[in-house]
């Protein structure tokens, strides 16, 4: 169960890095010149975190449906 919150908690810290990188980008730093500093259009999306919240969330389902496979099988005669 605390796997299964670990992953929520990385997928909405992914989300919320996300959003926030664009609003920056589309919001402030399009806005802003300097004379020597381009400021690109290159925003991550930073996949890695998705993809580790992804694998966790697997792994918490994976483990919660052999925890009901043990306890069925402790029941059954």
């Amino acid at each position: 169960m605390i796997l299964k919150k670990l992953s929520y908690g990385i997928a909405i810290f992914w989300l919320f890095t996300v959003v926030y990188m664009h609003l920056i980008y589309h919001y402030i730093a399009k806005n802003l010149e300097f004379e020597n500093i381009k400021i690109t259009n290159d925003v991550s999306n930073y996949p890695g975190i998705l993809f580790i919240a992804l694998f966790i969330w697997t792994l918490a389902h994976i483990f919660i449906t052999g925890l009901k496979l043990k306890e069925e099988n402790d029941l059954t005669i």
